[in-house]
């Protein structure tokens, strides 16, 4: 009888350590990549922003009360280049901080019009698969601390062959090129 008990006494803590080592390889895996996550986010996710990389600005628009500026550049990056194109950033000057909005492949030939203060329109040449948006919406601090937002649409362009700056009020075209 105690020969019975003690059986079953070890049988439950062999499968009481078999449960216990399957949590412990599951701890092992969430904590590898976690961590892997953040080693990814901190050196790759989010590039250096176009004045300190090797980009070329192509168009500006300023948004409510110069409160912030969305910038078209033609970047290169990797090294040695492994990728060119272009980027669209959005920056607020009075904070100096960026946000990455827009890639896409250097035929894309990408313009920029902002329709408002809320507002801006990216239009391109060739196929919408191959622009990689971030977000659809920008939340930024305008000048007076307040959070605003830009909504972004994306037009294809109606010309095709050489690639023409848009002409708007609010814009500076092709700057550098």
């Amino acid at each position: 009888m105690f020969d019975r008990i003690k059986q079953a006494q070890q049988r439950a803590a062999r499968a009481g350590r078999r449960v216990l080592l399957w949590f412990m390889a599951a701890a092992i895996t969430l904590v590898v990549l976690f961590v892997g996550v953040v080693v990814y986010q901190l050196t790759t996710y989010q590039p250096d922003p176009p004045p300190l990389a090797n980009c070329e600005a192509e168009q500006l628009v300023t948004l409510d009360s110069n409160s912030a500026e969305v910038r078209l550049y033609q970047c290169e990056r990797g090294n040695p280049t492994s990728w060119q194109g272009y980027e669209v950033w959005l920056h607020e000057p009075a904070s100096g901080d960026w946000q990455r909005m827009l890639t896409a492949p250097s035929e894309a030939c990408l313009q920029l019009q902002a329709n408002n203060a809320t507002n801006v329109t990216l239009f391109h040449q060739g196929t919408r698969g191959a622009l990689n948006l971030a977000e659809p919406v920008f939340i930024y601090e305008n000048t007076a601390g307040v959070s605003a937002t830009l909504v972004v649409d994306i037009e294809a362009l109606e010309t095709t062959g050489e690639c023409a700056s848009s002409e708007s009020d609010n814009t500076s075209n092709r700057a550098g090129r």
